[in-house]
């Protein structure tokens, strides 16, 4: 996935994506904004892909933001599952992310 970079881990079974390239194809930022003026709480660009991910990849992942400064344009992704379902995840981003429409959203 040519915008999505893994971090070095320094866990086991965690690994840190830097999603910051998806953030900014996707205009993540400008929705996080646009949406956090009709929220209770802050929306990020982080909690932004994490949305999109699900609705489109069917993965979950939690936003970098949420584990405090220096998370910001990434995301945790837990990998303590069996190497199939790890292969099927990456898979169903990697196609997610070849959407043409993903600048638009």
């Amino acid at each position: 996935m040519p915008l999505v970079k893994c971090v070095r881990p320094q866990g086991t079974y965690l690994a840190w994506l830097d999603v910051r390239e998806v953030i900014e194809k996707m205009g993540a930022k400008q929705r996080a904004a646009e949406l956090s003026k009709t929220s209770a709480k802050p929306v990020t660009p982080e909690m932004v892909v994490e949305r999109w991910f699900v609705q489109h990849a069917k993965v979950h992942l939690n936003a970098g933001s949420t584990y405090g400064t220096g998370g910001e344009g990434h995301m945790r992704m837990n990998i303590a599952t069996s190497r199939k379902l790890v292969e099927l995840a990456l898979t169903n981003m990697a196609n997610a992310l070849r959407n043409p429409q993903l600048a638009t959203m």
